[in-house]
């Protein structure tokens, strides 16, 4: 995110000298414009995950959903995480999910949520929810007791199953 700042410097300094050298610097304008107010409602729309961005060439999140990288932060872990604290009123969850960015997540809650969380990898981990989100996945979870799914423009991208 760092890096955003002078990424964005580095583009409008392209785009003014796009502007200049051609003679139709009004239209390249207009255009341009369009295509990036566009681009800012779709990322106004996914938040608070808008790094699940995807373009209309590869048809939004639905289109790449199965054939990208998704999300390899596990940023959508942290509301699910949220809805089992807020649902299941146990004092100790067990939860297994798919990758350690599923675990790691967990550290993002305040300690006395933490220590309500047991969170795990693996088929031998006694668990009561499975948390699973769409990175590289070339398929649907194999659960059917869905409880709770985080969704982006319609697709889903992080679900939690009661097994």
């Amino acid at each position: 995110f760092l890096i955003y700042p002078a990424l964005i410097l580095f583009a409008l300094s392209g785009f003014g000298a796009i502007v200049k050298w051609t003679s139709k610097g009004r239209a390249v304008s207009v255009i341009t414009a369009v295509f990036l107010a566009f681009t800012a409602y779709e990322m106004v729309k996914y938040h608070p995950y808008e790094n699940l961005y995807f373009n209309q060439l590869v048809g939004g999140i639905k289109g790449a959903k199965f054939r990208f990288e998704m999300d390899y932060e596990g940023s959508t872990y942290k509301s699910a995480l949220a809805y089992l604290l807020k649902t299941d009123q146990r004092r100790l969850i067990r939860i297994r999910t798919r990758d350690l960015t599923g675990r790691y997540q967990g550290y993002l809650f305040p300690l006395n949520q933490l220590l309500r969380m047991k969170i795990d990898l693996g088929e031998k981990f006694a668990a009561d929810y499975f948390m699973g989100a769409y990175s590289i996945q070339t398929g649907d979870f194999p659960y059917k007791n869905k409880c709770f799914s985080v969704t982006v423009d319609g697709t889903p991208v992080c679900e939690v199953f009661k097994l």
